[in-house]
């Protein structure tokens, strides 16, 4: 169940990520005739931060996750951290310490 509820928070932000980018390659074709401050406030979406922020606040439990005794558990948990990595929305420093002590499991 967990492992479940891991992948389905990285599916839900891969969702996000391919919506703002979908949202970010129609903003490009709509600049035309829009002043600077209005692109930037188009580009800010309540929405969009929503998962990651929860995820954020919770990020600790993510990262004892990385250290479960399951390998499905510590490679979904692996998965999330790096895509909140890759959005930025995690501290690489915070998270180091437990990716160089994964180093040595081979059962991911």
């Amino acid at each position: 169940l967990l492992r479940d509820a891991l992948t389905s928070w990285t599916e839900i932000l891969d969702y996000e990520e391919a919506r703002v980018e979908q949202k970010n390659v129609e903003m490009q074709m709509k600049t035309n005739g829009l002043a600077v401050s209005q692109q930037i406030s188009g580009d800010q979406d309540s929405g969009g931060c929503l998962v990651g922020g929860v995820l954020v606040v919770h990020a600790k439990r993510l990262y004892d996750l990385v250290l479960d005794g399951n390998s499905q558990i510590r490679g979904a948990s692996v998965k999330l951290l790096g895509k909140l990595l890759r959005q930025d929305l995690i501290n690489p420093n915070d998270v180091m310490p437990f990716l160089l002590a994964l180093q040595g499991d081979v059962g991911v």
